[in-house]
């Protein structure tokens, strides 16, 4: 998936999902509040069940979010889509957020990959192994076989935020780096309807800007959001 080839094979294989609240509701709560979040069914994440589980803030690109935490861990994996019904968050010094008839979409769900439509790279490097830019294609799943995904076909069920109107918190879609040294890149927005994104330094959570050196690059992982706001990441390594 370097210089020109692109990791066509790759197939991805939903294992589990997360649970998140985004909000345009000033004042924001400070990064880390206290929260809560009632199910409508009992969820599984590892080894913890149950309907009811605390939570904390966290501030994206714009707007905040609530995500729960159970027992260190924030990906369910059953059931295959979220229980359907009433949802009740609460954030300390905030208020009570109740979200009535939630549905789960079947466009993606836990062991299933087929309709998923997703990017497939190819990393462009200069001389000194420096990632200049990140070509990209978008595939479909057809029949358990990927096949380029139509442009019509990708218009329809990915959401950008930089042409489509919509309170959808944050940017979409992303890439986001994870580097050896344990650290993170802040998210890089790439478009929709492009096939690539120039990476000349990227902001590192907690530290100084940087150029990516692709032998410091553990993985990247690409995030995409339906129409329907579920986002769905992809994880990427070599």
């Amino acid at each position: 998936m370097q210089n020109g080839s692109y990791n066509e094979s790759y197939i991805p294989n939903p294992v589990n999902y997360a649970t998140l609240m985004g909000a345009f509701d000033t004042p924001n709560p400070q990064e880390g509040t206290h929260g809560t979040i009632t199910f409508p069914g009992t969820v599984t994440s590892g080894s913890v069940s149950g309907t009811y589980f605390d939570g904390t803030v966290f501030l994206p690109n714009g707007g905040w979010g609530f995500q729960p935490d159970f027992g260190g861990n924030n990906a369910i994996t059953d059931p295959p889509i979220p229980p359907a019904g009433t949802y009740i968050i609460t954030v300390d010094g905030k208020g009570t957020y109740t979200f009535h008839n939630v549905q789960g979409t079947e466009l993606a769900q836990v062991g299933v990959n087929e309709g998923m439509i997703y990017p497939v790279f190819s990393i462009i490097t200069d001389a000194e192994g420096y990632i200049t830019a990140l070509n990209y294609k978008w595939q479909i799943i057809e029949n358990g076989t990927p096949r380029p995904a139509t442009p019509e076909e990708v218009e329809v069920a990915i959401l950008d935020t930089d042409i489509d109107p919509s309170e959808y918190v944050g940017m979409a879609p992303i890439i986001q780096f994870w580097f050896t040294d344990d650290s993170s890149s802040d998210p890089v927005k790439i478009s929709r309807d492009g096939s690539s994104v120039s990476i000349d330094t990227v902001s590192v959570i907690g530290g100084s800007p940087r150029r990516v050196k692709l032998t410091e690059v553990k993985f990247f992982q690409a995030a995409t959001t339906l129409s329907s706001f579920v986002t769905c990441k992809f994880s990427y390594s070599w």
